[in-house]
């Protein structure tokens, strides 16, 4: 979570470089590496994000569970709290992983505009075409919220707020 959150930081910072709604496809390139490319480095780390946000949440629920199996003294509102706190942590990094790849996928990709580049050869014509669809397709990354549980626990709280964790079921 830690890498994800400091990989998020940079490219943010490195969103605000791009002031105008148009991005010279070099310097989108250099600023995001792998960004044209369909398997490369920006959307496999935009992948491993997206992982390290699900496991994240599911090892907060059973870490969780451990400890109020092993505290049955554990009072219900530490135990929701300490799932609401982490649960927090991690939509606030989805919605801002959400944001870079909505204001990256609204970038209109451009050739460079140096004093020689008025002929291009077709492979440059090639690559400026793929990093604009790449682009373009960082929208259909946006996590969309699923609402779906891969399993349900059952959680009982006593009458002295202690709980008792049942066994985990298919969701």
């Amino acid at each position: 979570m830690a890498n994800t959150e400091a990989r998020i930081q940079k490219w943010e910072s490195r969103l605000r470089a791009f002031t105008k709604r148009r991005a010279e496809a070099g310097h989108l390139q250099k600023a995001f590496p792998g960004i044209g490319e369909h398997h490369g480095e920006f959307h496999s780390h935009v992948d491993l994000a997206k992982l390290a946000f699900e496991l994240h949440k599911r090892l907060a629920v059973v870490q969780a569970i451990e400890h109020a199996q092993l505290n049955p003294g554990n009072a219900f509102e530490r135990f929701s709290g300490a799932l609401r706190e982490s649960s927090k942590r991690v939509d606030l990094l989805q919605n801002r992983l959400s944001d870079v790849l909505l204001r990256l996928s609204k970038l209109e990709v451009d050739r460079s505009h140096g004093v020689r580049d008025f002929v291009f050869k077709s492979s440059e014509v090639d690559t400026i075409l793929r990093t604009s669809r790449s682009v373009r397709a960082l929208g259909d990354k946006i996590s969309k919220r699923d609402h779906r549980d891969d399993v349900a626990i059952e959680i009982a709280r006593k009458k002295d707020g202690s709980l008792v964790v049942m066994p985990a079921v298919p969701g």
